[in-house]
């Protein structure tokens, strides 16, 4: 008898398509909204562990003070990389300096500027040199440089094309990839030649395969005392945390619209269809219809709208990203897989949420009501 009085309230209390799609569609624009901004968080994560996180380090040599490579304070000695390299279970040490400079095109290049983070490393492979290339290939003399895919499509530009950084003119030789921080891009250059004349912003430490960390920590910790040694999750870490600390609370505010956004549009769809069907209810009470099998096919209907359009939201995710990597490459997205779960449990609570009005509205329907002329 249950399963009858469903399958009826199943058929009674259907969304009209027109009223549904028009409520599945403005849940999926307020779940594309959701993961578009989880999607961009993820991408500036990337891009931040495409430097801190580079491959080949094991430790982070910074300023005292400096937890970071988004910002630094002071400077470091340019005899400090000699010295950590000197310890024993040292493989390998390298300076890197970071800086913004100004980048301008040159002529046959359309007249662009634009400000990007440059690091200096040393040469094409040493440590902290970009990992992915676009095209081209890591800088690896005097005048050349790699930049960030994003800020050659910003400047009309891409290899082979001259520049002006900070009124010194240079070649790009490559287009890096996983290095846009959204607010800027990077840019590398040879530090080799420039070896002296900049100021060290960090030691990027590798050690041997066989070398006591303990031990290489503490002689890495006398030998550059003005300096903190950072392992390179934890470097990794703060630095996420310093790129997304103003990007974090837009995050929240918008999901937390996106969700409130969901769950109105569904109880308003589900409030129209109670009053709609205000007559095939009652009839359905007269018939002895259980009062907790209409919540129920109500409460599903709601669930179900809430979760069609943030399935459709993440359908269109990926899409979107695709379409701007295509055209307009400088606003990157990384939509995963986890993003897309959690979106659709969220919106589906929203819609369950959404249906509480429409419920208590149900049942203040009189069976009563069936036999009125």
């Amino acid at each position: 008898m249950r399963t009858r009085f469903f399958s009826l309230a199943v058929a009674a209390l259907r969304p009209r398509f027109a009223r549904a799609s028009l409520a599945v569609l403005g849940t999926a624009g307020a779940a594309l909204l959701v993961l578009v901004l989880l999607g961009a968080r993820r991408s500036l994560e990337t891009g931040v562990d495409a430097v801190a996180g580079a491959p080949g380090i094991d430790f982070w040599l910074a300023p005292n003070g400096t937890d970071n490579i988004v910002r630094a304070s002071g400077s470091l000695d340019e005899d400090d990389a000699g010295r950590a390299a000197a310890i024993a279970g040292v493989e390998r040490a390298d300076p890197l300096t970071r800086g913004f400079v100004t980048v301008a095109t040159l002529p046959p290049s359309p007249p662009h500027r634009l400000t990007l983070l440059a690091l200096g490393v040393r040469g094409p492979d040493g440590l902290g040199s970009p990992r992915l290339l676009a095209a081209g290939r890591r800088p690896g003399g005097p005048d050349e440089v790699a930049v960030d895919r994003a800020a050659a499509h910003r400047l009309g530009i891409g290899p082979g094309a001259r520049v002006l950084v900070a009124d010194r003119e240079a070649v790009v030789v490559g287009l890096t990839e996983g290095t846009n921080l959204l607010a800027t891009q990077l840019l590398y250059f040879d530090l080799s030649s420039e070896e002296g004349l900049l100021p060290v912003s960090y030691v990027a430490v590798r050690l041997a395969p066989d070398a006591d960390r303990d031990a290489a920590v503490r002689g890495l910790e006398r030998a550059v005392p003005r300096s903190a040694v950072l392992p390179r999750d934890a470097f990794v870490a703060a630095s996420r945390r310093e790129v997304s600390s103003g990007f974090a609370p837009l995050l929240v505010l918008v999901s937390s619209m996106g969700l409130v956004v969901a769950a109105v549009l569904v109880a308003l769809l589900l409030q129209g269809l109670v009053e709609d069907r205000r007559g095939d209810v009652a009839v359905l009470r007269a018939m002895g219809a259980p009062a907790g099998t209409l919540a129920l096919v109500v409460a599903l209907h709601a669930v179900l709208l809430a979760a069609g359009g943030a399935l459709a939201g993440s359908v269109l995710a990926p899409l979107l990203a695709a379409l701007l990597d295509l055209l307009a490459p400088t606003v990157e997205l990384a939509p995963r897989a986890a993003d897309a779960a959690g979106v659709l449990l969220l919106f589906s609570l929203a819609g369950a949420a959404g249906s509480f009005g429409p419920l208590a509205r149900l049942f203040s329907v009189e069976p009563l009501e069936a036999f009125r002329p």
